[in-house]
C-alpha cells in the first residue's frame, strides 16, 4: 500500500500519493483538515491522506507547526 509493488501500481501507492501534499505545501500553508478538503479527490478516504501526511512527517519533508496548526514544507532535511 505504501510503497508499488506487483499488486499495486504506483499510482495507487502512498509514496506517490504524497507527492500531491508536497506540491500543495510548498506554493500556501495549509492546516491538515484544509488541505485534505482541497486533495480528497486525490486519495480513497481520509485514512489514505492521513498515512501520507504521517510518511512525510517521519522523512521529515512535512512539519506540523503546533502553535499555528499549519503543515511547513522542509526546505532542508537535516537527519
Amino acid at each position: 500500500m505504501i510503497l508499488p509493488n506487483k499488486l499495486i501500481s504506483l499510482s495507487n501507492s502512498i509514496a506517490y500519493k504524497s507527492t500531491f501534499i508536497l506540491d500543495e505545501i510548498k506554493n500556501k500553508l495549509y492546516n491538515p483538515a484544509e488541505l485534505y478538503a482541497f486533495l480528497s479527490e486525490k486519495f480513497e478516504d481520509i485514512n489514505e491522506y492521513i498515512i501520507a501526511l504521517d510518511l512525510l512527517c517521519l522523512m521529515g519533508y512535512v512539519n506540523l507547526d503546533m502553535q499555528s496548526e499549519v503543515l511547513e514544507y522542509v526546505k532542508e532535511n537535516n537527519m
